[in-house]
Order: C-alpha cells, then structure tokens, then sequence
C-alpha cells in the first residue's frame, strides 16, 4: 500500500534499522523451544492461558496510542486496528474471541488479567508506558515497525509448529491465521501515520527508538514466557 509521499520511503529505512533487532526477537529462548518440540502439552496450557492475558491488555494499548494521538490521520490506524480487535463490531469474531477458541480446544480456562509478575502484566505494563511517555512517531514507531511489522512472521512460526507437534486443527488457530492473512492492512496504514509525522531527522530518530524499545520489550515477554514454562531453567 502506497501512502503519503515519502511513506514508503521511510518504512524502508526504519526497517533496515530494526532488522536485527527483529532477528532477535526469533532467537528468544520461547521461539528454539517451541520449534525443536521442547513446550509440553501442560506447557502449551500455560502459554495459552498468558497469551490471553497478553491480547486483552494490547487493546488497552492501542486505545492509550490512539489518545495520543493529535490529529485524525495519525488516530486512524489505531482505531482501524482496534475496529479490527473487536470483530468489526461483532465480538463475536474479536481476537479474544478467537483465541478463546484454541484455549477452549486446549481446554484451558482464559485468563483476563495476567498474574501481577507474568509476562503478560510485564508486557502491558511496559508498552503502556511507552505509550504514554513517548512522542507520536515514537509511539507509531512502537507499534508499526516495532511490532505489526513482525507479527505475521511470529504467527506463522506459532501456528506451524502447534499444527506440527499437537495437531491442532486450523479452526481453533484462527487467531494466529486470522493476524498473517490480515495484518499487512495494519501495516500499510500505519506506514502512512509514520509518514505524515515523521519530518526531519530527529523525527526519524525517535520513530526508530520507539520501535527499538518496543522490541526489546516483545523479546523480555517471550523469555519471560520461557522462564514461565520452564522454571528451572532461569
């Protein structure tokens, strides 16, 4: 999706600074665990059951980005992400709704709010705040590249391995199929937010730290999920 002039070209350039943090982000302790079919079943459980936690605090988040937000254009991507969040007025089909179904397939009872030390609190905790402390192309930042950008590509690797090592059939995965299939539409139009608000170098900058930050935010919950599953191993 092409957006303002500039748009495009300012994706790019925040995504060649972020690669590698990106590439870190799969190296994460989870990430080797659930590929070589380390996480058990109970472990499975577990995941499922923070990860709920997770999804229902990131919607606070984008609600706290979007009031940060000044102008219509720059609150639209937050509001379409959480139109999209909420099944487009159908909760029927919102992302908890979603995930419900493969914790109900794992028989596994949701979790609203984390413990107060899980992953999942530590995870909205911090992202809250960033939201709330940062400037506006840090905050986009944040949450464009610093994380829509590499969610399909967590999602495919979730969902290949739960197909692989449990057998989970597609309809208790659709929370995950559902965000690879759709989340370049988040993608485009944040590209279009980074690319009215950033301006100058120091804009730049500040949309590049954002996304830094928010990374390694993404990579403490997976090792935090990690020492979760296996405790002994801190």
């Amino acid at each position: 999706m092409r957006g303002p002039d500039g748009a495009d070209d300012v994706a790019a350039e925040i995504g060649l600074a972020i690669a590698e943090d990106i590439d870190r982000v799969f190296s994460t302790r989870f990430f080797d665990s659930l590929q070589s079919g380390r996480i058990s079943l109970a472990g499975l459980g577990a995941f499922a059951r923070e990860y709920y936690s997770a999804s229902n605090g990131f919607a606070r988040i984008l609600a706290v980005a979007c009031a940060r937000m000044p102008t219509d254009e720059l609150r639209l991507p937050f509001v379409q992400n959480l139109w999209d969040e909420h099944g487009q007025g159908d909760v029927r089909r919102s992302h908890r709704s979603m995930l419900r179904r493969f914790l109900d397939y794992l028989q596994v009872a949701p979790e609203y709010e984390s413990r107060e030390k899980g992953p999942a609190a530590r995870y909205v905790q911090s992202m809250t705040q960033l939201c709330q402390e940062a400037n506006e192309a840090a905050v986009i930042g944040a949450l464009g590249p610093g994380c829509e950008y590499f969610t399909p590509r967590e999602y495919r690797l979730i969902a290949t391995a739960l197909r692989a090592q449990f057998s989970i059939p597609d309809e208790a995965l659709e929370f995950f199929l559902d965000h690879i299939s759709h989340d370049d539409l988040h993608i485009g139009s944040l590209d279009e937010a980074l690319g009215l608000v950033v301006k100058g170098d120091g804009d730049m900058h500040d949309a590049i730290e954002g996304a830094k930050r928010s990374i390694q935010i993404e990579i403490t919950f997976w090792e935090d999920m990690y020492s979760l599953l296996f405790p002994c191993e801190r």
